[in-house]
């Protein structure tokens, strides 16, 4: 039984797609566990990573594809360089590199690239102009957003809204492009609690869940296990960037931790969180949602889109509104039942 997303995304006229990451970090290498179906599916795959790299900071061999008037907001094509591929790179959190010599080794027929861009120099506008000169350059038809983690499903008056701004520019970009000859925007989120690091509540997000399930935005999932090939291919890109780079992703290391069954704090993250950091099934499993529903339910997303400096507008807004209170699960405050 496939889920409504298979089923979307193997539709014979989609034949390239767009893997990009939805709010900075390490969000764009989650969507390597999606690698082998697609590639299963003859889809022709075009990543963009949307991350925190500096692109002053990228191996010599890139080269500038786009760069906005401001001069800061630049998009580099990301090609493995040899010269960066054997060394330990300090202080860089770079994952682009990573990401593209462990596609290379396991597809090496293929010559594999990514656009790189700096997620905290871009807005509504800025990212949808990019994102559209992508898709006419590379005949696009489908884009999957990757979001590690789930508070790009907030709407914009829960407690806490994580890490949303990076989360919020990419779904309002994507939902506002029009071009015909995209057929599917899809957004999948890999990492369900790990935002708890974050603050986000998982009151909030299963209840975003279930709104969008009532509206048609629910797409179903696909739950990872250990022997699935795009786990493999995941867990060699995140076993490289924690042996290059000495910065590790938290949801990638608890994602991993949680596919295996464990409990107990990934060696590579024990700096970055509590030693008693909750790991559960969930986070296992790839949720995905129509985009354009998505940004619909979103206040967020609306209050941004034209908006130059998205920190302000978000900032502008929560102080106009009623935050909900800090909502917990499990709840455990029942009356008591006598059967």
């Amino acid at each position: 039984m496939d889920c409504s997303f298979i089923k979307n995304i193997s539709d014979p006229s989609i034949k390239t797609i767009l893997l990009c990451g939805c709010g900075g970090g390490f969000d764009f290498t989650h969507s390597s566990i999606l690698i082998p179906l697609l590639k299963k599916l003859e889809k022709k795959l075009i990543f963009a990573s949307f991350s925190f790299t500096e692109q002053n900071l990228l191996p010599p061999n890139s080269k500038l594809y786009y760069q906005f008037k401001n001069e800061i907001s630049k998009c580099h094509i990301v090609k493995s360089d040899k010269s960066w591929d054997d060394q330990r790179i300090e202080k860089i959190e770079a994952p682009e590199v990573h990401f593209i010599k462990v596609l290379n080794q396991n597809y090496p027929k293929e010559d594999h690239f990514i656009y790189s861009m700096t997620a905290t120099y871009y807005n509504t506008k800025m990212l949808k102009e990019l994102y559209e000169k992508i898709i006419n350059d590379n005949q696009i038809d489908a884009i999957i957003a990757i979001d590690g983690g789930s508070d790009s499903l907030m709407k914009g008056n829960e407690h806490f809204l994580g890490s949303i701004v990076e989360d919020s520019v990419t779904i309002s970009a994507i939902s506002n492009i029009k071009l015909k000859r995209i057929k599917q925007k899809i957004l999948g989120c890999i990492g369900m609690g790990c935002d708890r690091f974050h603050g986000v509540s998982d009151a909030s997000t299963f209840r975003a869940i279930s709104e969008l399930k009532r509206n048609d935005g629910f797409l179903g999932g696909i739950i990872i296990e250990t022997n699935h090939e795009g786990y493999k291919l995941y867990k060699k890109i995140v076993d490289e960037t924690n042996t290059k780079q000495e910065f590790h992703s938290i949801i990638a290391n608890s994602v991993v931790a949680s596919v295996e069954g464990s409990n107990i704090v990934p060696q590579a993250i024990q700096k970055r969180v509590s030693p008693e950091m909750e790991f559960w099934p969930l986070m296992g499993i790839f949720w995905f949602f129509n985009c354009e529903k998505v940004y619909e339910r979103s206040e967020i997303c609306k209050i941004i889109e034209n908006e130059e400096d998205p920190v302000q507008a978000i900032d502008k807004y929560r102080k106009s509104i009623k935050i909900l209170p800090m909502e917990n699960l499990p709840k455990t405050n029942f009356p008591e039942y006598h059967f």
